[in-house]
């Protein structure tokens, strides 16, 4: 069985310091598994493993349907099958954004029922 820390957080940067610091705890067996939705807009999102010996899996997710999270789960859960098949690996850290597009919904009139 392959044991699996889910990391989420809107601060980027902390997230990502965060990532680094949990693959270094983890050791040569470590993956980190992280996903760049800064592609979002042109239909895309980015996920790629790591160890800390360097990549170990690039794959750029074409949207299809407008579900972000899953398209991730999709790619994700094949990714992890795959990494516990090959019993190389002690642990995973899955690294995904939380926030999502910032979309402005309209107001309501105080008062009014919509």
């Amino acid at each position: 069985m392959l044991p699996v820390t889910l990391l989420t957080g809107v601060d980027e940067p902390f997230r990502a310091a965060v990532a680094g610091n949990l693959l270094a705890a983890a050791g040569p067996g470590g993956v980190l598994v992280e996903y760049d939705v800064s592609g979002l807009t042109g239909g895309s999102v980015v996920r790629t493993a790591r160890t800390a010996g360097g990549v170990i899996d690039r794959d750029v997710i074409r949207m299809g349907h407008p579900c972000v999270s899953c398209a991730m789960r999709g790619s994700l859960v094949e990714l992890l099958v795959s990494i516990a098949a090959v019993e190389r690996y002690d642990a995973a850290i899955v690294s995904v954004p939380g926030k999502g597009t910032r979309r402005r919904w309209p107001r309501r009139s105080p008062g009014k029922a919509t």
